[in-house]
Order: C-alpha cells, then structure tokens, then sequence
C-alpha cells in the first residue's frame, strides 16, 4: 500500500483529478484547491482545468465529490468568462 501512496504523491494535480482511484483524486482536488487561488492573476492556466469541470461535479465518491465541487466553484469564480466558455 505504501508504494501506491507514494507514487500518487508524485503525480501532477492535473493527472491526479482523472485518476481511477478516488484516493488520488482526492488527493488531486486538495493539491488545487490550494494552487488554483494562485492562478487569479493567470486565467490562462486555469483554462487547461475547464474541461474537467464536468467530471469534478459528477464525482463517484461522496467524500471526494465534495472537495471536487468546491473545487469546480473556485475555477468558475476564478476564471474569465471567455475562458471557461470554450
């Protein structure tokens, strides 16, 4: 068990919130949740997270679909319109 947890630890967030294991994605949302309020001045690195808007909201896991909703809400207050439009 130890491996697997390590080597999530040494995925990208942007890997981490598509994984297949809800652990990691978890994982993944609270590594943004913490990097996404950074990107405010930069709108066009929160574009490459838009498209997983969809998957964040419809999250399998309860506990995990939690930090993935607050975590959608944040990119969408976050980003300008006419990025999270396309």
């Amino acid at each position: 068990m130890g491996d697997k947890e390590e080597d999530l630890s040494k995925l990208a967030a942007f890997d981490l919130v598509q994984h297949s294991n809800w652990k990691g994605r978890k994982l993944g949302y609270e590594r943004l949740l913490k990097e996404v309020p950074s990107y405010v001045l930069e709108p066009e690195k929160l574009k490459k997270y838009c498209p997983l808007l969809k998957g964040l909201v419809t999250e399998k896991n309860e506990l995990s679909r939690i930090l993935a909703s607050e975590l959608a809400l944040l990119i969408i207050d976050s980003a300008e319109t006419k990025v999270v439009a396309k």
